[in-house]
């Protein structure tokens, strides 16, 4: 797998190996967790309209550590209730760069969101559920 340059906090660009077994978002979906969980699909607030569950990944850098620490880029993850992908991962990013903002000794990397039916990420059932548009405190999320 190709390394990526990634900016740390302090805007210096750095390689980065990517962690063994992750595909980037932009090459397919991520599969690095195993399980399965199926969908739920709720009826929306307007007619016809329907929300799926999202299950959302962000990648948060921590500028603290060096590159070649492991834990120096680490994910955050929660289900957004959502009419569509694009809006689930909107409303995430909304959520984690208020919570990691750029610049930060933590701050927010990128994202990906999968649909809980293709979801195949062990304990999803576990993951704090955000409807799309609702602020969630921290302690909700699990932050």
């Amino acid at each position: 797998m190709a390394r990526a340059n990634v900016a740390n906090a302090l805007g210096v660009v750095r390689e980065r190996e990517p962690a063994p077994g992750w595909v980037h978002p932009s090459t397919g979906p991520a599969r690095r967790f195993g399980g399965h969980r199926r969908s739920v699909r709720t009826p929306g607030k307007g007619v016809g309209d329907t929300v799926e569950q999202f299950e959302y990944v962000a990648w948060i850098d921590d500028s603290r550590l060096p590159a070649s620490d492991v834990a120096a880029e680490w994910p955050v993850m929660f289900i957004v209730s959502a009419p569509f992908a694009d809006a689930a991962q909107d409303w995430g990013d909304a959520l984690a760069k208020t919570r990691f903002p750029p610049g930060g000794i933590q701050s927010f990397s990128w994202s990906l969101v999968v649909p809980v039916v293709e979801s195949t990420t062990p304990g999803l059932e576990e993951l704090a559920v955000v409807a799309c548009g609702d602020l969630a405190a921290d302690s909700e999320i699990g932050w």
